[in-house]
């Protein structure tokens, strides 16, 4: 029973710590990243049906904790009647992320600019990203606070996302 657990231990400690080794090596700071992000939409408006959301990102970490990105998407929802409500426009964000070994807990700030309409819906997010050299995988949470033509599209994301850092 001890060999195993001897080998699990130095296991654990291997891919807990190389990803550290591998992160002093170069500097992290001052990378940018583009990532799709696709999930699901759901609103808070009990007349609509959740449906999909989708952004293309680019960002920039000016240091390892902080950052800005640019988002590119929107999301969908449909009422009873089969009536679509799309909303697409751009957003900008300020990331706050906390690098730990490979693991890196994020929290986003921001507000859009709406393509069918004058308006600055706001959002905020919460994500952690799973970091392994310059591919990250991860998952982000998001609410948004909006509301078109007289129609409240508040609403949870949540979504998967890939990135690439460069």
């Amino acid at each position: 029973m001890k060999p195993i657990r001897t080998l699990a231990f130095f296991a654990g400690a291997f891919f807990l710590l190389a990803p550290v080794a591998q992160a002093q090596q170069k500097d992290l700071s001052r990378q940018a990243y583009s990532s799709i992000m696709l999930g699901a939409y759901t609103p808070e408006n009990t007349a609509l049906n959740s449906e999909f959301a989708f952004f293309l990102v680019q960002g920039f970490m000016v240091n390892p904790y902080v950052g800005f990105q640019a988002e590119l998407g929107g999301f969908s929802a449909s009422d009873n009647n089969d009536l679509v409500t799309k909303e697409e426009g751009i957003g900008i964000s300020i990331k706050l992320s906390l690098p730990i070994s490979f693991i890196e807990p994020h929290l986003l700030a921001g507000a859009d600019l709406d393509w069918n309409q004058w308006g600055f819906p706001m959002h905020a997010a919460i994500g952690v990203n799973f970091n392994h050299g310059t591919l990250q995988i991860g998952v982000e949470a998001r609410q948004v606070w909006y509301e078109a033509d007289g129609l409240n599209l508040d609403g949870l994301m949540v979504m998967e996302k890939i990135s690439f850092r460069f």
